[in-house]
């Protein structure tokens, strides 16, 4: 796996475990919501190393996620 799928899959993971996905808008992750997270983790100093094309990757993920096995409240 190359890195940006790599940073892209731990992104997805991190974006399900803190409910950053939701609401679901139209039955998919909520994009606004995510980026704006995204960012603020980016400020904090917490996240480095990502691109546009990075987090469109791993919202991919969570979409494919959702659509696999739902929204997967815990």
């Amino acid at each position: 796996m190359d890195k940006q799928a790599e940073i892209a899959t731990e992104l997805a993971i991190d974006i399900m475990m803190n409910g950053f996905h939701q609401p679901l808008v139209n039955g998919k992750a909520n994009i606004e919501k995510i980026e704006d997270e995204i960012v603020k983790g980016i400020y904090a100093r917490e996240i480095k190393d990502v691109n546009q094309e990075t987090v469109n990757m791993a919202v991919m993920f969570v979409n494919d996620i959702i659509k696999e096995f739902g929204e997967l409240d815990g």
